[in-house]
């Protein structure tokens, strides 16, 4: 039976940590109705290698994957299993027993016949809730942390409700979720006295539940949820990609408050996920809807919401509003003559491709056939397609497009045209290889809000850029030479939020304009990346660096001087930056809410920044500064406590730095818990306590240091413990005390010790320590 928690049960194993602990490697895969043998072993092959794989041969892929396998203890999750052919079930799991001794698969199904015919299984068939477990999962979603006994109205009536839903989960977690906001004991009498629960099972098979979840939905939720039926059953999507649609399709209320239209579209999506509408993916950052909610989204949306599956077009397509499909490789333009001259008021078009599978030919024929001018379509997504050329005499057709999806399109150019598309606020263009500038006209798309261009190399920003006063996420603004798109241009972008990276600083010749560009009112975004280009090819800037005469590095550092950011930033990476001294403001209070800052490739700076004094700072990156050599007060502050927040540090490739001198009051460090020492040759000691439960020292090979055990309940020990070196395999144990062991292991390269606590002989907690020891001899100590 859809519904009784067989998925969720999984996902709560699939995620545990000792399951994850346990084994070597794991696999989920969504199996759905149509059970393809090539396309699960690819997709458990992928999760396996972490890599897309282009094999289209069934035999060569299961050889691949069973050599993959070979000895490694695995869990391999196939969720929701219909196939009842034992010849395909064999097929797949041949390359499966290779696995080490435990290794495991799960399998859920509605279907009793699948469990028969996998054969030599465990079947744990999933029953009704008892009526206590039915209680206290509707108390949960209903009454939150409140005691249902305050309000013995609503627990009464409550516990009718549970009665109705029959012991379902999905059931009882929908409407308690439903009901969690309502007070009033007349709205959970309504819900209760709905005729709903006496529709017949013939006319529907939606639950109940789930209809009378809908029912009560708000109207603007009811028509979001309505359009997310044009995802196919299991697939998963992102929160900000189905609110952007949702804004683009109009569904998005305009709010009265001040507030943005996309918080206002991340309101409903919350919503719908509290009333378990949604639900979150088992990797946690994607979303999927439960096959039952997705049969109620397409019974609501009827025939304007169409899923083009098993090439049967609709009945009606003329009704068609929102198409959406599973494209294949060997899909032709003939796939969507049904719609050909028939839709004149289609707004959504959404092909979708298994991941398994490789991309459709794009055929600009077929994109003038479905949209004919005028077109009333909203939302456009071609990532699916293998599409190296735009249409630019179609682009006029779409003047209503709000949103356009054209990730890894192998296109070298966008047509002028775009230039034309008035209304579009969401541009995705991310991963396209070939495309390296933007059209000259792209400052027209004034109501522009999000621009996409991660992982695609452009090498300039447009011309006059800040007229997008709009634009609300940029990933990446890259400056330009010869006084084109100069950084001032960030100017007027004042409504910018999320990640910013600013690229190519070389080309910014006048501080001025770093100054003009006004990067402290920029008050939503909450990670900056400042990066220099490191190729030195790039109009010899490598040797003109290394010359202090021309003036580069003076004017590198009085760039990032005036590219100070606003005080709500909490993320910063600089890179490649080839001035003598980093910022002032780099420590100041201004920053007080930064928690992560990494320096990488900044050569030719030969002292640190005072950022013990940023008080929110929790992981600090510092790599490849060549010209540090010593590390002192400088780097600590003012602050009476240096780094108080401060629980990752990494040092890596400080080829030159010798000495690392101790904080003056010794009350530095106190939250640190990991500490990563990488190619640090010169330095010669470590002036901090090093943390107890992670440390990580590589080719540092002057480096000295001493190794305490303090953690957890240890830290109270008179003892503390150094460790001299030893060689080959050897290993001690030795009572600490009576209720405390320590377990010292030592490789050749690796020194390894366990600490944990018993009592009588149950372990009552435990944990592991270690310190890896790459090319780094361990030195002798004395005691401490």
């Amino acid at each position: 039976m859809g519904g009784i928690g067989k998925t969720t049960l999984a996902q709560f194993l699939y995620n545990d940590v000792m399951v994850k602990n346990h084994f070597n490697l794991r696999a989920w895969v969504y199996v759905s109705e149509e059970f393809d043998v090539f396309k699960v072993t690819k997709t458990i092959y992928e999760s396996a290698t972490l890599s897309h794989s282009a094999i289209k041969d069934l035999n060569v892929l299961q050889v691949k994957l069973e050599r993959t396998l070979m000895g490694r203890k695995f869990l391999l999750v196939l969720d929701n299993v219909w196939n009842e052919s034992f010849r395909e079930w064999d097929l797949l799991r041949r390359p499966l027993q290779v696995g080490a001794p435990g290794s495991k698969i799960i399998v859920t199904t509605r279907s009793q016949s699948v469990s028969s015919t996998i054969h030599d299984v465990l079947v744990h068939d999933l029953q009704m809730l008892s009526k206590e477990d039915c209680w206290s999962l509707f108390a949960k979603h209903a009454f939150g942390d409140n005691d249902p006994d305050e309000d013995s109205t609503l627990k009464g009536i409550g516990e009718e409700i549970v009665k109705k839903c029959k012991g379902l989960p999905l059931a009882i977690k929908t409407l308690g979720s439903l009901l969690h906001s309502e007070v009033e004991a007349e709205e959970w009498n309504n819900l209760l006295s709905s005729r709903i629960w006496d529709l017949p099972d013939y006319k529907s098979d939606i639950l109940p539940a789930l209809r009378l979840s809908y029912h009560y939905l708000p109207s603007q939720l009811k028509r979001c949820f309505a359009y997310c039926s044009i995802f196919p059953k299991g697939h998963k999507f992102e929160k900000g990609d189905l609110v952007r649609m949702w804004i683009a399709e109009g569904l998005v209320q305009q709010p009265n408050s001040g507030r943005r239209m996309e918080e206002v579209g991340e309101q409903y999506f919350h919503e719908l996920l509290s009333r378990s509408i949604f639900q979150q993916n088992h990797d946690q950052s994607r979303f999927i809807m439960h096959d039952l909610v997705n049969d109620l989204a397409q019974h609501i949306a009827g025939d304007f919401s169409f899923k083009f599956e098993h090439d049967s077009p609709p009945q009606n397509p003329a009704r068609v509003r929102h198409l959406s499909c599973i494209l294949k490789p060997s899909d032709t333009p003939d796939k969507f003559v049904a719609f050909y001259e028939k839709n004149k008021v289609l707004r959504t078009f959404l092909p979708l491709r298994s991941p398994s599978e490789g991309k459709t030919r794009f055929d600009s024929g077929v994109f003038k056939k479905l949209f004919p001018s005028p077109s009333c379509l909203r939302v456009l997504s071609l990532s699916s397609y293998n599409i190296t050329e735009f249409p630019a005499d179609s682009v006029g057709n779409l003047r209503q497009l709000r949103y356009l999806d054209l990730s890894g399109a192998a296109i070298p150019h966008l047509p002028e045209s775009v230039g034309c598309l008035y209304n579009l606020e969401t541009l995705k263009l991310s991963g396209c290889p070939r495309l390296t500038f933007l059209p000259a006209n792209f400052s027209n798309l004034t109501k522009l809000e999000y621009l996409g261009i991660e992982g695609t190399p452009i090498l300039q920003m447009p011309p006059n850029f800040g007229n997008l006063k709009r634009l609300q996420l940029l990933t990446k603004f890259v400056v330009g030479n010869n006084n084109m798109s100069t950084i001032s241009e960030v100017k007027d972008l004042s409504l910018l939020r999320g990640t910013l990276s600013i690229l190519r600083l070389q080309n910014v010749s006048q501080t001025a304009d770093a100054e003009k560009a006004n990067l402290k009112d920029k008050k939503y975004l909450c990670e900056l990346i400042f990066e220099w280009d490191a190729d030195p090819c790039n109009g010899n800037l490598q040797n003109a660096a290394n010359d202090p005469q021309n003036g580069y590095i003076e004017n590198a550092a009085n760039v990032l001087d005036k590219l100070q950011p606003g005080e709500n930033l909490e993320r910063l990476k600089i890179k490649n930056f080839f001035g003598m001294r980093l910022p002032k403001w780099l420590g100041n209070a201004s920053l007080s809410k930064i928690k992560s800052l990494t320096l990488d490739n900044c050569q030719n700076c030969n002292s640190l920044p005072p950022l013990g004094q940023l008080p929110s700072l929790k992981e600090l990156t510092v790599h490849d500064l060549a010209g540090v050599k010593t590390v002192g007060q400088e780097f600590y502050g003012d602050s009476v406590v240096a780094f108080k927040s401060l629980e990752t540090l990494m040092f890596g490739r400080m080829e030159n730095w010798e000495e690392w001198l101790p904080f003056t009051n010794e009350q530095g460090f106190p939250s640190l818990h990991k500490l990563l020492m990488t190619e640090c040759r010169k330095l010669t000691g470590i002036p901090i306590q090093l943390p107890s439960s992670n440390l990580h020292i590589d080719e540092c090979d002057k480096l000295r240091f001493q190794v305490i055990a303090s953690c957890g309940d240890l830290k109270d020990l008179a003892e503390q413990t150094c460790f001299e070196p030893v060689e080959g395999y050897r290993q001690w144990q030795r009572v600490i005390e009576p209720k405390f062991n320590l377990e010292i292991k030592r490789t050749e390269k690796i020194l390894q010790w366990r600490i944990w606590k018993r009592s009588s002989s149950e372990i009552i907690w435990h944990e592991y320590l270690a310190l890896n020891i790459s090319h780094s001899p361990l030195r002798s100590h004395q005691p401490v």
